[in-house]
């Protein structure tokens, strides 16, 4: 039972649970796809190299050009400087994680797609924001082009157009069109196309097709509705939903409140103090966490390359990690952590688990723990 909650209210948020759990609010199971089994349809890579294999007109799937088509398509829904027509697409070959010519920057474009007439580039975003030096990636899709068209596409779960349209100038400055497409505009077409295509397509992998997009249509947040069955359920027990939004509310005045002081005494700390860094942070709040009560911004080397050393609070305790804003930088971190004798409890393409720390954790135990976790990185990070 939390500190200062009555045994009366303890009994009655846990019966509202009870419910909640117990309701049919309309929620029906789904059966998950084979990416989803192998525990893969969150990461970009391999996205990227099954969409490359779809995109490649002369492989083993007997598509032809439908996906290329289709992409270009979607992209022609937005700007008609894509659209493919009178275009030779055939035969069409890809790459996956091509590297740009500032090798040193070690940034990397997730597909480029080449045909006798054009060259696009792809920048594949499934499960982040889209920071990328999208300049960059046009000054290299412009070189392999030469003398053909060279086109640059942001593909994302949701709409980008806004943010892709901020690099457009720069874009454009290098003679590079550039265009965001959704991937449920990508798919409106290729289900469009599909009818023609099936006629020379291996079966087998019109499954594997159809497996990947129900896949990545999966990753998509469907837009708000008005759920009347939940509706209800909330009117029906209005006193103690009520009272579980004060508990969430109080519970999260305190992580604050622990995270300020957590700030304050590594601010404090001496051993802290004497590598240099700077002030620690208080992260208000976190898509994936309650609150991140701490964490250190440490630049490294490398063209806008960062990680944080963080402690987040997920409820289920104090999770000691670091935080990176791309791949290369992680690739950097997990160095450093390695070569430091630190194990890594869990991965995930941004970041880098090291180990959560019960609730109740004091903290000067908490100060005590990230020690070792800034110290790893510190021979990596820019002064």
């Amino acid at each position: 039972m939390g500190s200062g909650m009555a045994d009366d209210e303890y009994q009655r948020l846990r019966h509202l649970l009870t419910l909640l759990q117990r309701a049919n609010l309309n929620r029906p199971k789904r059966k998950p796809t084979f990416m989803e089994v192998a525990g893969v349809s969150h990461r970009e890579v391999t996205v990227s190299r099954i969409l490359a294999f779809l995109l490649e007109s002369e492989e083993g799937h007997g598509l032809g050009e439908l996906w290329l088509r289709s992409l270009l398509l979607a992209a022609a829904d937005a700007d008609q400087r894509f659209d493919p027509e009178g275009w030779q697409l055939a035969p069409s070959s890809t790459q996956t994680e091509v590297v740009t010519a500032n090798v040193r920057a070690n940034l990397r474009i997730d597909v480029v797609a080449e045909t006798p007439d054009i060259v696009i580039g792809i920048e594949n975003k499934i499960g982040a924001s889209l920071y990328n030096d999208l300049a960059a990636y046009a000054g290299q899709v412009r070189d392999m082009a030469g003398e053909r068209v060279p086109l640059l596409v942001t593909l994302t779960l949701h709409d980008e157009a806004a943010a892709t349209s901020e690099h457009a100038a720069e874009c454009e400055g290098l003679g590079v069109a550039l265009c965001n497409v959704t991937y449920a505009t990508l798919f409106a077409h290729v289900k469009e196309g599909m009818g023609e295509a099936l006629l020379s397509a291996d079966a087998e992998w019109i499954g594997y097709m159809r497996d990947f997009m129900r896949t990545i249509e999966n990753l998509e947040v469907p837009e708000m509705q008005f759920d009347t069955d939940l509706f209800s359920f909330m009117i029906e027990n209005e006193p103690e939903v009520k009272m579980l939004a004060r508990k969430i509310t109080e519970v999260t005045k305190a992580t604050k409140a622990q995270g300020q002081r957590l700030q304050a005494m590594m601010e404090e700390d001496e051993e802290l103090r004497a590598l240099g860094l700077p002030r620690p942070a208080v992260w208000q709040e976190d898509i994936n966490y309650l609150h991140c009560p701490t964490f250190y911004h440490l630049k490294l080397p490398g063209r806008g390359l960062w990680v944080h050393v963080e402690l987040c609070n997920n409820l289920k305790g104090i999770l000691a990690r670091y935080w990176v804003n791309k791949p290369s930088a992680k690739a950097i971190v997990k160095k450093a952590v390695l070569d430091a004798g630190i194990s890594i409890e869990k991965e995930y393409d941004q970041d880098l688990q090291i180990h959560l720390y019960p609730l109740d954790t004091s903290e000067e135990e908490l100060v005590e723990a990230i020690k070792p976790l800034v110290t790893a990185v510190l021979p990596i990070v820019e002064r």
